[in-house]
């Protein structure tokens, strides 16, 4: 994961901008969509991530110690 005071969060983020930002795969970003872990907006075939949303996963992931 990026350095948290290097915030370049847009209003709403890609798969590919949240997957390069925790430095993982794509698909490990729509597996947490489908478990319910990481909330994001559908439009059309597209997802996308709300700055706060991805904020708020990061969040909680940090307490549960899944990100470091």
């Amino acid at each position: 994961m990026q350095n948290s005071t290097l915030l370049l969060l847009k209003p709403f983020n890609t798969t590919k901008d949240i997957a390069q930002r925790w430095e993982c795969s794509n698909m490990h970003i729509y597996r947490l969509v489908e478990r319910g872990e990481l909330r994001a907006t559908r439009i059309g075939k597209l997802l996308r991530f709300s700055s706060e949303d991805v904020l708020a996963y990061e969040a909680r992931a940090t307490h549960d110690g899944e990100i470091s």
